[in-house]
């Protein structure tokens, strides 16, 4: 025998439904006799079941229209080669924080003082990459910074 769930207590109570002697009420021995299993009674008399709970604020889809391409001029499509050669990651609709990102990276690997223990030709090297790097960067920020 299981016990009663309290919206079988509650209609006994107001007499919408006969109570049975045997501890069950008439729709709850229909659903026994149906198959369904007895539901454990509840800890808390008034807590939610945890299926039925929502989120209380559920994440918004925002349709966020694609970034249109850089219109480049013929100096700044070199520019952007030119940082493609050497090894940025960007694509042609780049914002300012993906160009920020990429010359931070290609800074680092580039700069002159990570490289102090090589010969006076590479580091002669690495000195004009890093120089032509960040003239390659000033050219291109102006497409995504705005102008004061």
């Amino acid at each position: 025998m299981r016990a009663e769930s309290f919206a079988d207590v509650l209609e006994a109570a107001l007499g919408r439904v006969p109570a049975d002697p045997a501890g069950l009420s008439v729709p709850s021995r229909r659903a026994w006799a149906a198959g369904g299993a007895p539901q454990a009674p509840a800890a808390f008399l008034f807590a939610r079941p945890l299926t039925t709970a929502v989120p209380r604020w559920p994440p918004v889809a925002v349709a966020v229209p694609p970034r249109p391409d850089h219109a480049f001029s013929a100096d700044e499509r070199r520019a952007f080669n030119r940082l493609l050669d050497l090894g940025a990651r960007l694509e042609a609709n780049f914002s300012a924080d993906d160009l920020r990102r990429e010359y931070r990276r290609l800074a680092q690997r580039y700069h002159p003082d990570r490289h102090r223990g090589g010969s006076e030709v590479e580091q002669g090297h690495f000195a004009r990459t890093f120089a032509d790097l960040a003239e390659r960067h000033r050219c291109l920020r102006s497409l995504v910074e705005p102008r004061h």
